[in-house]
This record gives structure tokens, sequence and C-alpha cells, in this order.
């Protein structure tokens, strides 16, 4: 990946700029690809977006897909009127792998259990930022110190994180003040643009070929109706002040998406059973998992940095054979876009 990433700066180097933010705990480098008109500076009115996949190392399908997504921008610039237009008035920063390590120890092929999820270190990157309803004393690692000296230097105004293991578009809270009672009871934790966050992940979620639908992944676990949750209600936990735009921005997603809004099911994280996700989204507290989602990345985004960011997670399978790698690009390649 390190060696196709720089071939595709050096070959396009009016569109593209590729930048490190840091090393992973073995020394790998986070890298970042810049794809836009105006990649080394950033310009007042031409918003700053970030793609961040493979943050659990075994969930390969978005660091493939975000690979396919930069290609297609920098092939189609100046042929295509919408890539066109988007690189002009845009700046997509593109990290495929926030877990290198992890996604090396992975195993291709092995679609649900844990090898490869943590960093070399053994922490989960997404319980391992601060969190506003509790505190968080896990040691922070590597990556995560990265991503958060990366947010603080450059603007965000919007962030899709990639996963794998369900099919659904999460919006924040995923932890709230009450996790414990909340699991019992699987509220929503809105924020207060909500609304805004479910139209975001249902942007997703209905234009991507499946997910819309709602459908299982698996026989044991119910679905996500249209492919969208709050993340507090699913692993279960809380919305925040600004929830009716983060529902938007989970709407967009989980809308856009083909499969997600159809409600597919996936098996269930340990074991666990999935909640019935809303057309593709949900809000990340009102999850039915048995556990709350305390340190992760997007509520860090958005309480830090008013950045506004969706979890996607966007295969049943975490890492696929190669050989069906293509045609998750192919689900999920329109909404790249729509999503932006």
């Amino acid at each position: 990946m390190t060696a196709w990433l720089g071939n595709v700066s050096a070959t396009f180097p009016e569109i593209t700029a590729l930048y490190s933010i840091g090393k992973s705990a073995q020394g790998r480098d986070l890298w970042v690809l810049v794809c836009s008109a105006s990649p080394y500076e950033h310009m007042i009115g031409k918003p700053n977006v970030k793609y961040v996949a493979n943050m659990h190392g075994n969930e390969a399908v978005g660091r493939e897909v975000m690979l396919h997504f930069i290609q297609y921008l920098v092939l189609n610039y100046k042929r295509d009127d919408y890539v066109t237009w988007l690189m002009d008035n845009t700046r997509i920063h593109i990290m495929p792998s926030m877990n290198p390590d992890g996604f090396e120890a992975s195993d291709e092929g092995r679609c649900q259990g844990g090898k490869g999820r943590y960093n070399s270190e053994g922490f989960d990157l997404n319980r391992n930022f601060p969190d506003f309803f509790k505190s968080n004393t896990q040691r922070a690692q590597p990556e995560t110190e990265a991503v958060k000296k990366w947010i603080s230097r450059i603007q965000f105004v919007l962030s899709a994180n990639f996963h794998g293991g369900a099919l659904v578009a999460s919006y924040p809270y995923d932890n709230s003040p009450n996790s414990i009672l909340q699991s019992l009871s699987r509220p929503t934790s809105p924020t207060p643009d909500d609304d805004v966050f479910r139209h975001l992940a249902s942007v997703y979620a209905t234009r991507h070929l499946t997910m819309h639908r709602g459908q299982a992944c698996d026989a044991q676990t119910p679905p996500f109706p249209g492919g969208v949750t709050n993340g507090a209600r699913w692993y279960p936990l809380t919305g925040s002040d600004d929830d009716d735009v983060f529902r938007l921005l989970a709407r967009t997603y989980a809308d856009t998406h083909p499969r997600m809004n159809r409600d597919v099911e996936c098996p269930g994280f340990y074991g666990a059973k999935v909640t019935s996700f809303d057309k593709g989204i949900t809000n990340g507290a009102a999850c039915v998992l048995t556990f709350a989602l305390a340190g992760g990345m997007q509520d860090y985004n958005y309480i830090w940095h008013g950045c506004m960011e969706v979890t996607i997670e966007m295969s049943c399978c975490k890492y696929p054979k190669a050989s069906e790698l293509p045609d998750f690009w192919e689900e999920n390649r329109e909404v790249c876009f729509w999503f932006s």
C-alpha cells in the first residue's frame, strides 16, 4: 500500500499530496493522501473532509474501498463533471489504514473473530480516545495520539470512519452518562444535531445496493431498519445536543448505499445479537450489545473538534477473500461521492 500511494502521488502531483501523520506502535507510517485541486494548502471556503479506514486491522473492506476511491478520483478529474467539481471545491484526506499493524496480523478470508482487531500493543483503537461521559484510563496509543494531533491541526468539517461486521451507518453519541441503565432499555443517545446525522447516515444507507434493505447477514440477528442506527442504541448507550444533524449525516450515507438502508443483519459482535436498524442507521449508544462504547473516535471528533463523523459498518464479513473485494467497491462507489 505504501508503494502504491507513493506512485499515485508521484503520478498526479498537481491533485494529490501524500503525508504521514505519525507511526504505528510497530513503526509503520499512518499515511494520508489528499485528493484535491489544491492538495498542499488549505483555502478559505474549501472544506476539509476525511475518510478513515481499517481502524480495526481485521476489517479490511474499508481499506480496499478507499484505495479504489483514490484511483477513481485521480483518473476521472477533468473527465467526470462531479469528480471535477468535488476536487475543485473540497480537500479530501483519505487514510486507508489507521491500524496497519493489526492488518498485518489479520487473516484474509476470516469473516468474524478478533485476530488483528487491536493494534500491536493489544489496544482497541476505537476505545482509546478521551471520552466525554466517563474518564478513559486506557494508556494512549501512538495511533490515536497521531489522529488527535491531526484533527487538532486541520479543521475537518465532515468525516467517515469505515468498519466491518455489519451493514449500518452509526451516528453519535456512542456513549451516554448512564450507559449501564441504558443497556437495559436501549434508548438512543442523540446529539443536538441528530436530524443532520440521521440524514448523513441515511444518504449512505439508501444509496448502497443492499444496506437500506435491512436484510440480515445472519439468521441469528434482527436487522437495522433502513441500515441506520444511533451508536449508543447499538452498543448500547446516548444522542448528543446535535442529534438532528448527526441523524442527517448518517441518513446521507445509508440512503446512498445499495444495501445498508435495507436493514441487513450481520452476526453479532462477540456473539451478541444486533438490534434492528432503522433504514440502515443507528445511534451509537442504541445498539443491543452488552457493553458501552467509551473512548470512541466519532464522539471525540464531534465533542472535541466539532467535526461530524459517521461510522460506516460496510460489510458483514470483516476480511473477505481478495477476489471478493472489488464487489464492495462497486457497492460503495456512488455513496462515497454522495457522502462527500
